[in-house]
């Protein structure tokens, strides 16, 4: 698989994971497991530049049709988690889209660095 799919692929089920259409993936292994991708990415920035220019509009349109309850979690834990700091908090599953939309921004910043 090629890291265009790879990341495709993690928008994807994170995308469902979110808007409640996936119940069997584990939301926090699927961040793990991302944490790979986001290095290959930043080894290759001027290739994957602009294919994160175009991935991260569109998963943004999409959350702005995620549920109010899924947002509301994402300001709870968004909240808790900056009064933690030194702890890792672990995210709700319904805001790992969310997560990787939020890993997308900083990649994309460090790609345009690069």
């Amino acid at each position: 698989m090629t890291m265009i799919e790879k990341l495709e692929t993690l928008v994807a089920r994170a995308t469902a994971v979110t808007m409640g259409t996936d119940d069997a993936t584990d939301a926090s292994k699927l961040l793990d497991e991302s944490n790979a991708l986001w290095a290959e990415i930043g080894e290759h920035a001027a290739e994957m530049l602009p294919v994160l220019g175009a991935i991260e509009p569109k998963l943004r349109a999409t959350l702005t049709n995620a549920p109010a309850a899924v947002k509301a979690e994402l300001v709870s834990y968004r909240s808790e988690a900056a009064e933690v700091r030194s702890d890792r908090v672990e995210p709700p599953r319904s805001i790992v889209a969310f997560m990787v939309l939020d890993a997308l921004q900083r990649i994309s910043a460090y790609c345009a660095s690069k």
